[in-house]
């Protein structure tokens, strides 16, 4: 899956994110128009890339940014029930093995899932 946050100017001084996650576009948030951030993101940037701070050379406007997206992506999962994250994806299937074994009364660690990446 190739996970991209970008942004879109739709105002004079409004900067929307998006988050493009298997091939559908989330809305993440809005905010007061940036250069430094509408230059950094305009093109996408990798989910990895989002939370890398070196990659924002010091710039205060990037920063801000970079510290808003996984809130908002955290919302994005739980709204539309959707793992971005491999945390939340590990999570769930823990969840998942954990219902499997108390519907059949058994050790839930015995089950092996091979999505987990």
């Amino acid at each position: 899956m190739n996970t991209i946050v970008f942004c879109k100017v739709s105002e004079k001084d409004i900067i929307k994110f998006f988050l493009k996650h298997d091939n559908k576009i989330y809305y993440l948030f809005s905010q007061n128009y940036r250069k430094s951030a509408h230059l950094h993101f305009k093109h996408g940037v990798a989910l990895e890339d989002t939370m890398d701070f070196c990659k924002a050379h010091g710039d205060q406007a990037i920063i801000h940014t970079m510290d808003k997206i996984p809130v908002y992506i955290k919302y994005i999962e739980k709204e539309y029930q959707i793992s971005v994250y491999n945390k939340t994806k590990q999570k769930n299937l823990l969840r998942d093995k954990k219902r499997l074994a108390k519907a059949y009364n058994s050790d839930w660690n015995q089950y092996v899932f091979a999505d987990v990446i």
